[in-house]
């Protein structure tokens, strides 16, 4: 998979990705008891790159990256992700609890002004799962654009 790259002078660009992490979560064990590949994983104390940002994890990590553009609406790719989600074996939601699962949002732009909207019926599905967004939001300016996450 391609470093994500800040390349919001063509439009903004959105990823959003649902992690479980936790010192005692064994990777391969969740891709087992969920029957679906990560994205990526990460291992503590194992070094890794990933684009420019390279390092020791502090913690185990399992990740699942939406399906779809970096340039389609944060709504359509929640909803594509959300759906993902639902559509997994229902120890899902205590894995939730056990490896603090979370879906992370990244957003970049050179936009100052910038939005998301949740209908309640999306709150509801993330509430049901358990899960909470983490937005990280990036306002880059052109001496970034190479940045890659």
């Amino acid at each position: 998979m391609e470093p994500y790259k800040l390349d919001y002078k063509e439009r903004p660009t959105t990823v959003l990705e649902f992690r479980l992490t936790g010192d005692a979560l064994k990777p391969a064990e969740i891709t087992a008891i969920l029957g679906i590949e990560p994205s990526e994983i990460k291992v503590k104390g194992q070094h890794f790159v990933h684009g420019r940002l390279r390092g020791l994890p502090r913690t185990n990590s399992w990740h699942l990256k939406t399906p779809a553009s970096k340039y389609q609406a944060f709504e359509e790719q929640l909803d594509i992700l959300l759906t993902k989600l639902e559509g997994l074996p229902s120890i899902l939601s205590k894995l939730i609890v056990q490896f603090d699962g979370i879906i992370r949002v990244g957003y970049s732009s050179g936009e100052t002004n910038f939005g998301f909207f949740l209908e309640p019926m999306v709150i509801q599905r993330l509430a049901k799962l358990g899960l909470s967004l983490d937005f990280d939001l990036y306002a880059v300016g052109p001496e970034l654009s190479s940045y890659s996450l």
